[in-house]
């Protein structure tokens, strides 16, 4: 069914906000907010006239009573609410219907087949250098593989979201419940986990048992990384990449300098050609004992990606990312906030902006913004809940590649913290606000996750690996909830 809904953005209350990163204060109320943070060289081209005129995007015809209908209606199933374009009439519209939920896997951690790995290693040395979700994902790949050939890998260490080699970076439970995780491992037959003092003793850097690896492929993000990281010449990157298409992999002299070693058995293998990680062990590593890996990008995603599979394991990686549990330092701040700020049951409001601007544009993201708090208004009246916690990419703490498209489209230093602040005050709710002690990206991103999946209703909005995990943490939750609860999708 579609129906059409109205839209106007609030703007009382902003005057202050904006008053000293705008030229003309004076006009501001007459200004929507998206237009009011646009580059000021933007602005005030043409007339004044021009530079105020108020853009409202605007949807006639809501039906309350249906909107209301289809949110008491959503037990145990999503409502997807859409914005679409009718091309006769050349206006927005909302498209509304209900889709099946699809809960994560159960994993039975008391179900393990009796692990007995044997006295070899996987090291990565670079670090993990996507964002907390796809880091995560990545690593759990990594321990999904090695446990085909009983490699044992080593644990890395955290900090900002990226995970490393560095042990000067914080340990891996600072961000998740490691008994758990190992628990996890098992019964998913995947690698063990080792700290790196073992590994260090079993694989002294002069021992001759080392095999060294850097993967590639055709892209020209591999190109870009090795080339850079590595100290390479473009011609000579494309050399080695040449020399790798009759086998699938080539020696490489560079790969054992970049990591430190002393030089023994180093290889750039095609992440293109190499796609199975038994022939991978076989054929370039020989079973060594100690592989070392210069960059591991994972196997999800398309760009820079390896293309092992995991189709005839137990569980997926992704399976078990969604089961991780968080560590005790994100948990501690879990409880703290919720017990100052939140109630027993409350809404989340998660909006992820990132990739709404990669595939559409910043008008798409504003729309988005008025659907969901509309939405929100539907569901307080419904529920009677007044809580609300709100989280979004667009904060103090959000996606970095806000941080990029914002000083590629020279928008203001402020722009998206303006709307994450004007969710948080049109929602009349809160959000997490870090103490001092707490400044790691990746715990306040595992805080943010934590709450949103703690509460009675979400309302989430975008999409992308992390919001699939929220999604998947909040279903978990509620699996077995017997209390009223829904899972609501905008744009």
């Amino acid at each position: 069914m579609v129906i059409e809904i109205p839209f106007l953005l609030a703007f009382a209350g902003w005057f202050r906000l904006f008053q000293a990163n705008v030229e003309h204060p004076q006009l501001i109320q007459k200004q929507d907010l998206f237009q009011i943070l646009l580059p000021r060289t933007k602005q005030m081209k043409g007339t004044n006239q021009t530079s105020v005129q108020q853009y409202r995007t605007k949807f006639e015809g809501l039906d309350v009573q249906d909107l209301l209908a289809k949110i008491e209606g959503a037990t145990a199933q999503n409502l997807r609410i859409r914005i679409t374009h009718d091309q006769r009439t050349k206006k927005s519209r909302v498209a509304i219907d209900y889709t099946e939920l699809a809960f994560p896997k159960i994993i039975d951690i008391s179900k393990t087949s009796g692990r007995n790995p044997s006295k070899k290693y996987a090291y990565v040395h670079h670090q993990y250098n996507d964002q907390l979700s796809k880091n995560t994902r990545a690593f759990i790949s990594l321990c999904a593989q090695a446990g085909t050939t009983r490699r044992k890998v080593v644990r890395p260490f955290v900090k900002q979201t990226k995970l490393s080699s560095d042990e000067s970076w914080f340990l891996l439970e600072t961000y998740y419940d490691v008994k758990y995780l190992d628990s996890l491992l098992a019964a998913a037959d995947y690698a063990t986990l080792v700290d790196m003092a073992e590994y260090l003793k079993e694989c002294p850097s002069n021992s001759p048992d080392h095999v060294s690896i850097h993967f590639i492929d055709n892209s020209q993000a591999s190109m870009g990384f090795t080339a850079a990281t590595l100290r390479l010449k473009e011609d000579y990157y494309k050399e080695i990449v040449k020399n790798t298409t009759q086998k699938g992999w080539t020696e490489c002299s560079f790969v054992d300098r970049a990591m430190k070693r002393t030089p023994g058995k180093q290889y750039c293998v095609n992440g293109d050609i190499i796609k199975d990680w038994k022939v991978f062990e076989k054929d370039i590593v020989k079973n060594e004992k100690c592989l070392n890996i210069y960059l591991w990008r994972g196997i999800d995603g398309v760009t820079y990606r390896l293309k092992f599979s995991e189709d005839n394991m137990k569980f997926s990686s992704i399976d078990v990312t969604y089961a991780l549990r968080p560590g005790q330092p994100v948990v501690n701040e879990v409880e703290r906030f919720a017990k100052d700020a939140l109630d027993e049951n409350y809404i989340a409001v998660y909006v992820r902006s990132e990739f709404m601007l990669r595939g559409s544009s910043m008008d798409y993201l504003r729309k988005c913004v008025d659907l969901v708090l509309e939405v929100l208004v539907a569901l307080k009246s419904t529920t009677g809940l007044s809580h609300v916690y709100v989280a979004t990419d667009m904060g103090d703490y959000g996606s970095s590649w806000l941080v990029r498209y914002r000083k590629k489209q020279h928008l203001d230093e402020n722009f998206f913290k303006l709307i994450h602040d004007h969710i948080v005050e049109e929602s009349q709710g809160v959000a997490y606000i870090p103490p001092s002690h707490v400044q790691d990206r990746g715990v306040i991103a595992l805080v943010d996750m934590t709450l949103i999946s703690k509460a009675q209703y979400l309302i989430s909005a975008g999409t992308g690996t992390f919001q699939a995990w929220i999604a998947a943490r909040f279903l978990q939750n509620h699996r077995n909830d017997e209390q009223l609860w829904s899972k609501i999708t905008v744009c």
